[in-house]
């Protein structure tokens, strides 16, 4: 499988770097806000023109600041992102002109001896268009003018970015990756965890809540199998959400947690479990997706404060019954190996298709182990059952009178389910049809 051509977008802060990338790629996947540093982490999405692909990575804006600062991982990941482009596109804002620091991002640019495409974004009209001479100081060849907001100038540098790529896109198609979305309450250590997976520094990682605010796409290879990690913005409360940076980032953590495969639940380990943890914990369920528990900083506790924790999460969510807790420090390293081995078991369960007469056996088994409670004097009685759909897992169960259902007897067959087929993480939804008499 060949290495995917890829384009990284670089600039300073707020010259519509985020834009850009959503119209190349006719996603709205980076949050464009006139705030500076709004984007953090390198984004990554594949787009496509004239039968050439590429992977397009959009860049936080080049800021300075000290070594333990937001500011110096984001320009470590700037850099990173150049190093692995295979050609640039250098952004610059054709409404203030030349700035100081597009002259630094160009440098380092340069010094990288990378081929790059500079590119004038907010040229919306001739005073713009103008302003954009300013820019052949820095000793450019070629400046594109184009507004990513109105989609000016874009099929241009479409096409200049297609001469860069080299063959085509006719190959055969790749096998989908498995979507692992990465979900939590602010500073749980989702970043952390996603960092200690890859073996590699890939996300910033700060003690400032907040920090995560992109969607954050990853690609990772484990033992032959492709993952891609979503990592998102913590999920917090309503009155904490406070811009609408903060909103879209909510909105779009909603999003990945219904498009994911597979939804790693990250729970802070050295503190205590809130209503919010129970909010993020319903939200997942409802998603009807595979789903990890993950308890990180592991570091800080005993067996005994351990067990406690297990016991918590098992009492506090029973609805989640079904999926595995697994202790880990993202900080040490602890047990990664251990959740990405469950991750990739996940993966080879989820299309797991139900034998109809051992699961029939089973359904009589546990039904002979505890009898359905009483309700109106009636008693739950199911006949049979059948696999009906993969994706999310579904079974229809054919009982005597649906008004005789509980929620808790109808989880502890789930449970009992998940034990004898294995299906730890795999959420089962039932259907009922009442039997003709």
């Amino acid at each position: 499988m060949s290495k995917p051509f890829k384009i990284a977008i670089v600039g300073r802060p707020n010259v519509g770097k985020s834009s850009l990338f959503n119209s190349l790629t006719g996603k709205r996947r980076s949050i464009v806000h006139e705030m500076p540093g709004v984007t953090r982490d390198t984004i990554e999405a594949q787009f496509s023109w004239k039968n050439k692909k590429a992977l397009l990575m959009d860049t936080g804006g080049f800021f300075e600041g000290p070594e333990d600062s937001i500011e110096f991982s984001m320009r470590h990941q700037i850099k990173r992102a150049i190093e692995q482009a295979d050609t640039i596109l250098f952004v610059v804002d054709a409404q203030s002109g030349l700035h100081p620091m597009d002259k630094t991002v160009f440098q380092i640019i340069k010094k990288s001896g990378k081929p790059f495409i500079a590119v004038a974004n907010k040229a919306d009209n001739e005073e713009t268009e103008r302003n954009i001479t300013e820019f052949h100081n820095l000793g450019l060849s070629e400046l594109l003018g184009v507004s990513a907001a109105h989609r000016k100038g874009l099929k241009t540098l479409l096409d200049r970015i297609e001469e860069n790529v080299p063959g085509s896109s006719e190959e055969k198609p790749e096998q989908r990756a498995f979507q692992v979305c990465l979900v939590g309450k602010p500073n749980v250590g989702k970043s952390s965890i996603v960092n200690a997976m890859l073996k590699e520094q890939r996300v910033i990682v700060s003690e400032v809540p907040g920090t995560t605010r992109d969607e954050v796409d990853i690609s990772y290879t484990f033992q032959n199998e492709k993952f891609i990690f979503l990592d998102t913005s913590g999920l917090r409360k309503k009155k904490q959400v406070a811009t609408p940076a903060d909103q879209f980032g909510v909105s779009r953590t909603r999003d990945n947690i219904r498009r994911a495969d597979c939804n790693l639940f990250i729970i802070d380990g050295g503190a205590p479990l809130t209503q919010q943890d129970k909010k993020i914990a319903r939200l997942i369920f409802d998603s009807r997706k595979a789903v990890l528990l993950v308890v990180n900083k592991e570091d800080l506790l005993d067996r005994s404060a351990a067990n406690s924790i297990k016991a918590t999460i098992q009492e506090k969510m029973e609805f989640l019954g079904f999926a595995p807790i697994i202790f880990v420090s993202a900080k040490q390293g602890t047990h990664i190996e251990k959740l990405l081995s469950a991750i990739k078991k996940t993966k080879e369960k989820i299309m797991y298709k139900i034998d109809t007469p051992r699961l029939n056996a089973a359904l009589k088994k546990l039904q002979e182990k505890h009898l359905p409670p009483l309700r109106s004097g009636k008693r739950l009685k199911i006949y049979y059952g059948v696999q009906v759909k993969s994706l999310p897992m579904e079974i229809l169960l054919f009982i005597n009178d649906e008004k005789t259902i509980t929620e808790s007897y109808i989880t502890y067959i789930q449970k009992g389910l998940a034990k004898e087929f294995e299906l730890k993480g795999i959420p089962l939804g039932f259907r009922y049809k009442p039997k003709k008499k």
